[in-house]
């Protein structure tokens, strides 16, 4: 369910601060959206995850980001959320820069993970229950487009892997992260067995056969996603952008119709 929190009117727009619940499991995140005024809603919502969390979809005044305008003048709605742990959770605070571990003495993930969820999968788990409640909104939206930025191109790639035909244009800059070279179990990116299972490439591969942009890769550095799109006869289905200025690139792709 959703609770309302606030509704400001800008230029072309109407902004909104809710507090999205799920009941069963007692969760709780906030949620920022922008909703076109100066331009016709196309029935498009593009959910917009970002490393800064929902305040990646703001300028340094408040306004929408330039990219975010460019959507609502496109006639897309923008949705953004404050994923498990970062954002106003931490009052304030910078983000956080190791999960938590259980108690021991020895150093070994698994004493963790071995029965607790990573905090990446938690964060996946938002944005899965942000794209349910999107999908299933009373204003019945004709699309669910999807994007992740500054970091958040990962979890984005995994969500977008669970939910399959809910979402129907997934944005991916992942500008070469690789679970590979993280440092330590308790990194926030931290994942059990991603880099045995064929790290980002594989992530990005378990899309196929469905639309899917990726920015600030190479389509030879992600090759097992190349080849597993042409094997499901959906090659022209994934659409490579290597520079790493991708917000154009990546908006223009969403509008598409």
């Amino acid at each position: 369910g959703r609770t309302k929190v606030d509704k400001q009117t800008g230029a072309g727009y109407l902004f909104f601060e809710d507090k999205l619940r799920l009941e069963p499991q007692g969760e709780e995140f906030p949620i920022h959206s922008f909703y076109p005024t100066s331009t016709i809603w196309n029935g498009d919502v593009v959910i917009w995850i970002d490393g800064k969390g929902k305040a990646g979809i703001l300028d340094d005044t408040g306004r929408p980001h330039p990219a975010v305008q460019r959507l609502l003048d496109g006639g897309a709605s923008v949705v953004s959320a404050d994923l498990f742990q970062p954002g106003e959770f931490l009052g304030g605070q910078q983000p956080i820069t190791e999960q938590q571990v259980v108690s021991n003495p020895r150093e070994f993930a698994g004493y963790t993970f071995t029965y607790n969820d990573t905090l990446f999968a938690r964060r996946v788990h938002d944005v899965l229950t942000l794209i349910t409640y999107v999908k299933d909104d009373e204003h019945a939206p004709k699309r669910v487009n999807l994007c992740g930025f500054n970091g958040a191109g990962p979890l984005v790639a995994a969500a977008r892997a669970i939910c399959g035909a809910d979402v129907e244009r997934p944005a991916v800059r992942n500008a070469g992260f690789r679970f590979a070279n993280l440092k330590s179990y308790r990194d926030p990116l931290f994942v059990p067995g991603a880099v045995q299972y064929g790290d980002v490439p594989a992530l990005l591969a378990l899309s196929a056969p469905y639309p899917l942009w990726v920015g600030g890769e190479d389509a030879m550095d992600i090759e097992l996603a190349t080849k597993t799109y042409a094997a499901a006869g959906a090659a022209k289905r994934l659409t490579v952008h290597q520079p790493s200025q991708a917000y154009e690139a990546a908006v223009g792709w969403l509008l598409e119709r």
